[in-house]
């Protein structure tokens, strides 16, 4: 349980001090005004950017990419800003290298005369993704708050964020002392959402030092600032806590009616971490209070909303584990084994990914030189019925040579055979014809059979025994190891931690879990959304006209197509934009994907395999590709006739 109440103050740190929608509103408004001066248009990207890291990280990363554009046309103006926005998201996408890559660039580009709130921002953002070096992100912040220290409104975020440091450092002491620090100071500058987020800390903080009291008072002052706010996002935080207060006070009659008030201010706010972690909370309380049933409930709905969506890792190990206990106690071990394991998948699912280009590349030949034993293998069978025909051949010629001889009937036999040669050459193409596409189809089939396969070894197979690995290792007392031992102890389990995580990567890739839990739109839409926020390219996805309703082997074959070529407009084509658009209307599917990269000679031979993939999966699919390309980009044109593969 303080695990997981730690992570939820952490989660308020990432969210603190931003504006409603109103404030973004009114941003969007000021860019639709004319001839404003590019860098008044820059500091605009950049707040609607910090306006929308609470909100919407993909709409944050669009506004900076913006404003990073525009930087470069005017003697990078606030470039500082840019980096430091960069490396925020590359912590939030876990890949600490490249955050801290574009935090030392931020660093590089701060100067006296930049503004005091961007420097200290850039300190203050930095500081969170130091996780491994305590002191450097203790010494950091201290510059921030140096910076802003007489700003209330701007160093509460910085105070707070100081304490939350030293308590995952377990320096409680300091860590309230800060807290309180950004409590006082949100209250003189009038930021009641850190306010409220402070207090609930400070409750909490107090609480588990069981000092009553302490906590009775600022449990009392965030009650009234939730009645004086009304706001949901607040009184949710504070119920939640009131709730835990109650329960270990035995009073659970009142934490009840806390955690109902809970739920309903997150139903209120409509925000989805809320919402199941309050259903979470409601099951785990009442499966303590021996209310099987109900918990069951509580579980059986945080499910039904979990599963609507992507997954979020952590609170489907919180909320499995919960639920394994409940099952535990009333008796059904079978489904209590089912649900840990569930619980331990999402667990494997945590950790970032590293290490991965062995396995791609092996993975790449592997595949490589299966399809070209395939090719091989349905020339040998072509090249066999091939010769067959060519033996019937001879054959009728022999008889036309004897035919010759007869002279009254030469004429009529000639013309016969000639008919009939015909018919047979109609006979040996439809053959052909026919025989390509099913080595065609049983090739693609047989990859993504493959494909899934490997997938589901590297993730039941390999990821299974790692994560036993780490229990076993895990299981070892830390506290009787030399100072040398511990390093080493706490290197294999983060070595072990990003193995799993690779494997875990590596095997989505390979079977998309989209693909299989959502439509083909859906699909294309989650693979275009996740490459947007990874990669340095823009990617837009645009889809117009009826519902697409295929096969699954149909899908397949035009997701593999569309990941391929933003695979390349991604790795080869040096693209800052790409463009992925579906047209679906009548018995026609248009497929668009296009690039401002660098492009390249389409009549130029190919060493890679992927225009071949491509092209094997158009010829699956009876459609018609059309591909151009010049300095300025490149295009693909896709045209599928629905009326061939339906039925197919």
């Amino acid at each position: 349980m303080k695990h997981f109440l730690n992570i939820l103050l952490l989660l308020f740190l990432a969210q603190t001090c931003f504006a409603q929608n109103e404030t973004i509103d009114s941003l969007k408004q000021k860019l639709k005004k004319k001839d404003l001066p590019a860098t008044v248009k820059v500091d605009l990207y950049l707040l609607l950017s910090s306006e929308f890291l609470s909100v919407s990280i993909d709409s944050s990363i669009v506004y900076t990419k913006k404003a990073a554009k525009l930087s470069a046309q005017n003697r990078q103006y606030r470039a500082a800003k840019i980096y430091s926005n960069k490396g925020l998201f590359q912590h939030y996408a876990a890949d600490r290298d490249s955050a801290h890559y574009y935090f030392d660039k931020a660093l590089e580009k701060l100067d006296q005369k930049e503004d005091s709130i961007v420097r200290s921002e850039v300190y203050s953002n930095y500081s969170i993704s130091l996780d491994k070096d305590f002191e450097k992100a203790i010494t950091y912040n201290n510059k921030a708050i140096n910076l802003v220290k007489e700003n209330d409104s701007v160093v509460c975020k910085i105070y707070y964020n100081q304490g939350v440091l030293y308590f995952q450092n377990n320096f409680e002491g300091p860590a309230k002392k800060y807290i309180s620090l950004g409590y006082e100071s949100s209250v003189k500058g009038g930021n009641t959402r850190l306010e409220g987020i402070s207090a609930r800390a400070l409750a909490y903080i107090y609480r588990q030092e069981q000092k009553v009291d302490s906590a009775t008072i600022y449990l009392e002052k965030a009650l009234a600032l939730c009645e004086r706010t009304k706001s949901p996002e607040i009184c949710y935080g504070i119920h939640v806590e009131l709730g835990e207060f109650y329960d270990g006070l035995k009073q659970h009659k009142k934490a009840k009616k806390a955690f109902l008030e809970a739920n309903k201010y997150a139903l209120a706010r409509k925000k989805r971490f809320d919402i199941l972690s309050s259903f979470i909370m409601l099951g785990r309380h009442e499966s303590q209070q021996g209310n099987y049933a109900e918990a069951s409930q509580y579980f059986e709905e945080f499910e039904r909303i979990f599963k609507q969506e992507e997954p979020v890792f952590y609170v489907g190990v919180n909320a499995y584990e919960s639920w394994s206990e409940l099952e535990t106690k009333k008796g059904n071990y079978n489904r209590s084994n089912k649900l840990l394991k569930t619980a331990m998948r999402f667990k494997d699912s945590l950790y970032s990914n590293q290490n991965k280009a062995s396995l791609a590349t092996a993975d790449a030949k592997y595949e490589a030189e299966k399809k070209d034993k395939e090719i091989a293998t349905k020339n040998l069978q072509l090249q066999a019925q091939e010769n067959n025909l060519l033996k019937k051949e001879n054959q009728f010629n022999m008889a036309l040579g004897a035919g010759v001889i007869l002279v009254l009937l030469s004429l009529g036999l000639w013309l016969f055979f000639r008919q009939n040669q015909k018919l047979k050459n109609n006979e040996i193409t439809a053959l052909q014809t026919k025989q390509e596409l099913l080595k065609l189809e049983a090739l693609i089939d047989g990859e993504e059979k493959e494909r899934n396969r490997l997938a589901q070894d590297l993730h039941d197979g390999i990821n299974g025994d790692l994560s036993v690995i780490k229990y076993k290792i895990s299981s070892i007392a830390p506290t009787s190891l030399s100072v040398k031992e511990k390093v080493s102890y706490t290197d294999a389990i983060t070595m072990l931690d990003n193995a799993v995580e690779e494997i875990r990567r590596i095997s989505h890739n390979l079977a998309p879990p989209s693909l299989q839990n959502f439509d083909l739109v859906e699909a294309i839409a989650q693979f275009c959304l996740k490459q947007n926020t990874s990669s340095p390219v823009n990617i837009s996805f645009q889809y117009f006209g009826n519902k697409i309703v295929l096969k699954k082997e149909n899908e397949t074959a035009i997701y593999r197509i569309i990941q391929e070529l933003v695979n390349n407009s991604i790795k080869h084509a040096q693209a800052t934009e790409a463009l992925v658009q579906i047209n679906n209307h009548g018995d026609r599917l248009s497929i668009v994907v296009e690039d401002n990269g660098k492009g390249f000679d389409p009549e130029r031979p190919s060493k890679g395999i992927g225009l071949q993939n491509i092209q094997s999966r158009v010829d699956f699919l009876k459609a018609d590709l059309d591909l151009s390309s010049g300095p300025n980009g490149t295009t693909f044109s896709i045209e599928i006739n629905l009326t061939k593969i339906k039925n197919t």
